[in-house]
């Protein structure tokens, strides 16, 4: 039996940003969309789950009309 890992790291750009290391979640981010998540994090630290919620679910503002 053998057990490979595959894409581990695939959400570090998350934790780094959560934990406010923005040059290396920078350095994580996968797609354009990811680097305007943690972008936009710097500014405004909840920014970080609401620009990614937005670019990954389409459903979110209907969600959310009720703000």
């Amino acid at each position: 039996m053998q057990i490979t890992v595959q894409d581990e790291g695939r959400d570090m750009w998350q934790v780094y940003s959560s934990l406010k290391e923005y040059t290396a979640a920078l350095e994580h981010c996968r797609d354009s969309l990811q680097r305007d998540c943690v972008y936009a994090a710097q500014v405004f630290p909840l920014a970080l789950y609401t620009v990614f919620a937005i670019g990954r679910n389409q459903g979110f503002w209907s969600a959310m009309s009720y703000i």
